[in-house]
């Protein structure tokens, strides 16, 4: 089945994330500025990284690798990060293409874990090996995980892979492979949701 990710429009998914009934994408993009800078890493894969919102705080003396399933979205990354000599980006449907992926110190997944549910997640993490992984679950107050916008009906075919993501559940899914929970942090959003920051470590 294609992944519906293919079909959306980087201009209507940051409109829809930036619109004032969301702003999403201001506070993912503070997130990700602590996301990059809490960490000592050499290496750093950020998974469904869209068109590459935060990458401006990455360390430029590292690896950075941008994962998205959509084509178009990866290649406005390197459009904006062109000054970025250590940029790689990776065009891979994470459900079924993580072996792709290389070994790397810390791994961000924002927005990305409720698109490919808790075990291809832990797939994930077991292939890669990260000392660190942080990452932004939403937590819904309503039945619709897309938040109202005028350009809400452009993400209605995500429905058919959209899985519903709990704190504790996923932290015991990483506690069960050697991570333990380091940071939680609550971002409150207009519409009563919440972005949720979750870091674990690598249990040594």
């Amino acid at each position: 089945m294609t992944n519906p990710w293919t079909s959306i429009l980087l201009e209507d998914y940051e409109n829809h994330m930036n619109s004032n009934e969301v702003q999403q994408y201001p506070i993912l993009n503070k997130i990700m500025d602590l996301q990059l800078n809490s960490y000592k890493y050499k290496s750093v894969i950020v998974l469904g990284s869209g068109g590459g919102n935060g990458l401006e705080y990455a360390n430029r003396n590292s690896e950075i690798y941008c994962v998205d399933v959509n084509s178009e979205f990866l290649e406005e990354t390197k459009n904006r990060y062109s000054d970025i000599k250590n940029l790689k980006i990776l065009c891979l449907d994470l459900r079924t293409d993580f072996q792709k992926l290389q070994q790397a110190d810390l791994i961000i997944a924002n927005l990305l874990i409720e698109y490919i549910g808790y075990s291809a997640f832990k797939s994930i993490i077991e292939w890669v090996k990260p000392q660190y992984v942080s990452c932004v679950i939403q937590v819904d107050s309503d039945k619709s995980f897309v938040s109202e916008s005028k350009y809400i009906h452009k993400f209605d075919s995500l429905e058919s892979i959209h899985n519903n993501i709990n704190s504790e559940e996923l932290t015991k899914v990483l506690n069960n492979i050697g991570y333990k929970k380091v940071v939680q942090n609550k971002n409150n959003l207009p519409n009563k949701k919440i972005l949720l920051q979750l870091d674990y470590t690598k249990c040594k």
